[in-house]
């Protein structure tokens, strides 16, 4: 295994592997190769669609699964094999704020007892790690930790920086005594979840009127409105105007504002 050292810092990670395949293939497959042949392969479940060319999907309170493959030609002295799921915000010149770390250890020396620590041949672990709603940051003039939504994926150049909230997720080979270590990186995409209740799922042609619910409406005070008749000898009329609004919520940070109005007409209104 003499392969170039595809050796990374979890804070640095400047090698991401190309993918396999992509779109609506039901994996995506990443991988590190030696002399032409692949010996270290990422396989990760694509849970949601995405186009060609897109990175893996998922939303929070997901649960990552798929599996890890080693092959390997002959015996390598192996300290350890794991995956983790790291998610690092940066701002351009400043320092990275690692606020998502999961990691799952895949395989360790102990458990090869006749052979410490040797593998060789073909080894393949699954893998499952559920991303988290929430998560805890302690800013440096805090002393307590404060609890956030886990934040979308994002990558916006400022006037004079860049700002990026990314996801990676890694595969980490832990070598024996002077031997490099080996890490697979791959990208990952991720969005906030937003579930709608009841009352936020509307159809196509709308919420229902106030008539049907009541309660999803908000009825503003009743205007009067006085006309001037314009036949001799007929009273003026007199009309009493109502506005409802809706409460309804399409999406996050999205509202649906339907305006329901109801003209009455008062008892001396004219007849023509």
């Amino acid at each position: 295994m003499n392969a170039t050292n595809f050796g990374i810092y979890y804070d640095d990670a400047d090698y991401t592997a190309p993918a396999l395949n992509h779109g609506d293939e039901a994996e995506h497959r990443f991988f590190l190769e030696h002399k032409g042949q692949t010996w270290l392969q990422l396989n990760v479940i694509n849970s949601h669609p995405v186009s060609t060319g897109g990175y893996p999907r998922f939303f929070d309170e997901d649960i990552i699964t798929g599996s890890v493959n080693l092959e390997l030609e002959k015996a390598e002295q192996i300290k350890s094999v794991s995956l983790t799921v790291l998610g690092v915000a940066a701002v351009e010149g400043l320092a990275r704020l690692r606020f998502l770390e999961l990691t799952e250890a895949l395989w360790t020396r102990r458990q090869q007892e006749d052979t410490p620590g040797s593998l060789v041949g073909h080894h393949s672990w699954p893998f499952s790690v559920k991303l988290p709603r929430e998560v805890p940051l302690r800013l440096k003039d805090k002393a307590d930790s404060t609890i956030y939504r886990l934040p979308p994926s994002f990558s916006e150049k400022g006037w004079n920086a860049m700002l990026t909230i990314e996801y990676r997720i890694l595969v980490h080979v832990k070598m024996g005594m002077f031997s490099p270590d080996y890490t697979l990186a791959a990208n990952l995409f991720v969005l906030p979840r937003t579930v709608a209740d009841p009352r936020q799922k509307v159809s196509e042609s709308g919420p229902p009127g106030p008539d049907i619910d009541p309660e999803g409406w908000v009825e503003l005070p009743a205007i009067k409105v006085k006309g001037r008749g314009m036949t001799p000898g007929v009273q003026d009329p007199d009309i009493t105007c109502t506005v409802r609004i809706s409460t309804f919520s399409i999406e996050d940070r999205l509202t649906s504002v339907v305006a329901a109005g109801n003209s009455e007409a008062g008892k001396n209104l004219a007849q023509t």
